[in-house]
C-alpha cells in the first residue's frame, strides 16, 4: 500500500502507459497465470513462533498477525495523533478527497516509534526478507558486509465513505523491481515490505485492503486478477497486514457509513538498505530530534 503516498514523497518512478515508453525487456510481457481456486489469508497469532510467519509470508505474500498493536496501544496513538484527527474536517474543507495521509507519523507519535516500529517480531521479519549479506575481498583477506533493512516511509492515513477501490498493484514498481515467475519463494527476491495497522475494525464495506495471495511468485506479465484470487482483508483493531512488494495489494472501496466517518490506519513501508527511501520528509526531520528516538528507530532512520 506505499504507493498511497507517493503524492507526498519523492517520486522514484515516473508511469507512462505509452507504447513508446522504454522496458528492461525487449519482448511484450505474457499474461500471468492466475492461482487456482480461492486463496484465503493466513491469521496468526501474535504469540506464534516466529517461523510460522516467515513460512506464511513466503507461501501466500502476506499474513495478518492477530492483536499485534493491542488495543491500548493503539489508543495511545490515536491521542497522539488527536490534533491531526480533529484538524481533518477542516482539511477535508479544502481537499474533499477520500485518502487524507499524515506522513508526520514518527515525529508526532512516540508510541509508533518505540513501540510499533521497534517491536522485536517485526524487526526480525524484517531481517529475515528484507537484510543483504554479501562477501568480498580487500587484498586477500575476506569481508562479509551487511545492510540492514531502512525505512521508506511512515504515515497515517484516514479513509471515508466513497473511496473506491484501488486498482491492485505491486508496491514494489517504486524502485523498478523486477521479478521473474517462481514455484517456490527464495530470500533476496522483495526489496520492500509493508505493516498495515487499522485503529478500528474494518470490514469489507469500509476499505479492507484487497491483497491476491500467491502472486508475489509472479513475473512481471500482464496479472490475471479476478473474484477467485483477490481477497479483501477484514482486520479487528490493532491486528496487522504484513504484506511483502511483490504482492499485488491495494484499498478496497469505503461503501458505507456517514459522511463524517473514518478509518484511520497506521502504514509502515520497509526497504533493503541499498535503495533510498520515497518519504522526503522522514529525511527531513532534524538530527537534534531524532537523536532523541529509540536505537531502533534511529537505526531504521539511517542515522
Amino acid at each position: 500500500m506505499a504507493y498511497l503516498m507517493q503524492h507526498k514523497a519523492r517520486r522514484l518512478a515516473y508511469y507512462s502507459n505509452s507504447s513508446h515508453a522504454r522496458s528492461s525487456s525487449p519482448d511484450k510481457a505474457p499474461h500471468e497465470t492466475s492461482v487456482g481456486g480461492t486463496r484465503h489469508i493466513e491469521r496468526i497469532d501474535v504469540s506464534a513462533p516466529l517461523k510460522t510467519v516467515i513460512a506464511a509470508l513466503e507461501e501466500d505474500g502476506c499474513v495478518v498477525i492477530n492483536d499485534f498493536a493491542g488495543t491500548s496501544t493503539l489508543d495511545k496513538v490515536s491521542q497522539e495523533l488527536k490534533s491531526w484527527l480533529e484538524g481533518l474536517n477542516d482539511e477535508k474543507s479544502k481537499d474533499p478527497s477520500d485518502v487524507h495521509t499524515f506522513p508526520h507519523l514518527l515525529p508526532t507519535s512516540t508510541t509508533t516509534r518505540e513501540t510499533v516500529l521497534s517491536n522485536g517480531r517485526l524487526q526480525a521479519v524484517l531481517d529475515h526478507f528484507l537484510s543483504i549479506q554479501t562477501r568480498h575481498y580487500i587484498g586477500s583477506i575476506p569481508i562479509t558486509s551487511t545492510t540492514q533493512p531502512t525505512l521508506s516511509s511512515a504515515a497515517a492515513i484516514s479513509l471515508t465513505p466513497g473511496l473506491k477501490s484501488q486498482p491492485l498493484q505491486r508496491p514494489d514498481a517504486s524502485h523498478h523491481a523486477r521479478h521473474v515467475k517462481s514455484a517456490t519463494y527464495s530470500v533476496g527476491r522483495d526489496v520492500s515490505l509493508a505493516i498495515l495497522i487499522p485503529t478500528a475494525d474494518t470490514t469489507r464495506s469500509t476499505g479492507a485492503p484487497h491483497v491476491v495471495p500467491g502472486s508475489h511468485l509472479w513475473g512481471d506479465g500482464q496479472p490475471l486478477i479476478n473474484d477467485d484470487n483477490a481477497i479483501g482483508v477484514e482486520l479487528e483493531k490493532g491486528d496487522a497486514l504484513v504484506t511483502l512488494g511483490s504482492l499485488y495489494q491495494g484499498l478496497g472501496s469505503f461503501r458505507t457509513g456517514e459522511k463524517r466517518e473514518q478509518k484511520v490506519y497506521l502504514l509502515i513501508d520497509c526497504i533493503n538498505g541499498t535503495l533510498r527511501p520515497e518519504d522526503e520528509d522522514l529525511m527531513k526531520i532534524p538530527d537534534d530530534v531524532v537523536s532523541g528516538w529509540g536505537d531502533v528507530t534511529k537505526r531504521m532512520l539511517g542515522r
